[in-house]
């Protein structure tokens, strides 16, 4: 699986900034051990700057 390298924390990160069909299709792909876990970080997840997000975008783009 693509993001068996990420961490959930990511994983949820990724889901938040996709549409929700999107979202539903790569939660649905998840295995059934990692997808309460990235669903419950996805529920509590606070707002994060922009810049965050840059960071977590070019840290993926040099992990795949």
């Amino acid at each position: 699986m693509l993001f068996a390298a990420t961490t959930q924390q990511t994983i949820a990160l990724i889901v938040s900034q996709i549409s929700a069909q999107r979202g539903a299709t790569l939660l649905a792909a998840l295995p059934d051990a990692v997808r309460p876990e990235v669903v419950r970080r996805l529920a509590t997840l606070a707002p994060v700057a922009r810049e965050t997000l840059a960071d977590v975008a070019a840290g993926l783009d040099e992990l795949f």
